[in-house]
């Protein structure tokens, strides 16, 4: 669930994208009337389920650049952990937020100092970092972030990119091939990690690894339009997945899995893709139903 951020420019409180609070969570109408995000998460966890909350994205406040250090918004996680109940948090990072260095460290620091607390409690909170990639792996920022994290102590619990966007240049000719570069794209990722965690000392296995990736497409028509991630795009990579023991794969977004394929503009309610015809079925490709 995204975006958890900032309130607003210095204000060390988080909101649901700058609009709705975190004890009351966001609402949308539709023809059945008035629905609650919490309500929904409630119905999730009744079939066994459970939902991880995102903070950053690509716009609004990040949190950690609100707040005036580690220890405030180390507080700052740690009431959202016990407000929603989750067992894991994601921490989308791109734009320039990626570069900025300060606000790296301190988001490093203070997820240390909350997984530190609730180790002194016997509880664990799995974190996440979700970051742009291009078929060659992710960016030195990227990089950067995450050999910071590993220097400050954090269990990183995976590494999902955003295999999406990537542009002619670093992905020539995309159509057809949006499913090979995703997989090129983890495949470099695997590397990237494989050194990271070594010159941190650390030695996980390269199926340990794998189990710490994930990969989040942008499932029919890009904000690229040259890039339309398809049906067999989708299958292609769940099966390299499967075969891989990746540990995560999801989508932007399930709002968008819904067929429109006379567009030719990125919408919000469907997936501007010509070879979906039902409804979730993108879902069913990358979850194997």
């Amino acid at each position: 669930m995204g975006f958890l951020v900032a309130q607003g420019p210095g204000i060390c409180t988080p909101s649901w994208g700058g609009y709705y609070t975190l004890e009351s969570g966001p609402d949308a109408w539709d023809e059945s009337g008035q629905i609650f995000l919490y309500d929904e998460v409630a119905a999730v966890r009744a079939t066994g389920g459970d939902v991880v909350a995102s903070l950053g994205g690509a716009a609004s406040i990040p949190l950690e650049v609100a707040c005036p250090d580690a220890s405030a918004l180390a507080h700052q996680l740690r009431i959202i952990v016990d407000t929603l109940g989750l067992k894991a948090l994601d921490f989308d990072v791109e734009g320039a937020w990626l570069a900025d260095d300060a606000s790296v460290r301190r988001r490093n620091a203070a997820i240390m100092q909350l997984q530190t607390e609730l180790a002194a409690e016997g509880r664990t909170v799995d974190v996440w970092f979700t970051l742009p990639v291009l078929p060659t792996g992710i960016t030195p920022d990227g990089e950067a972030l995450l050999a910071d994290a590993l220097a400050q102590g954090v269990a990183i619990a995976g590494v999902n990119v955003m295999t999406m966007d990537y542009g002619d240049g670093a992905a020539p000719d995309p159509e057809g091939q949006m499913g090979t570069y995703a997989i090129e794209a983890v495949t470099a990722l695997h590397a990237q990690m494989t050194t990271l965690w070594q010159d941190a000392g650390l030695t996980p296995s390269p199926a340990t690894t794998w189990s710490r990736i994930g990969a989040t497409p942008m499932i029919g028509l890009n904000d690229v339009l040259t890039e339309t991630f398809t049906l067999d795009d989708a299958a292609q990579l769940r099966a390299f997945a499967v075969d891989q023991g990746m540990g995560l794969l999801s989508m932007w977004s399930v709002n968008r899995d819904h067929p429109c394929p006379d567009s030719e503009s990125v919408q919000l309610t469907c997936s501007s893709t010509e070879d979906q015809t039902e409804d979730w079925q993108f879902i069913g490709a990358l979850g194997g139903d």
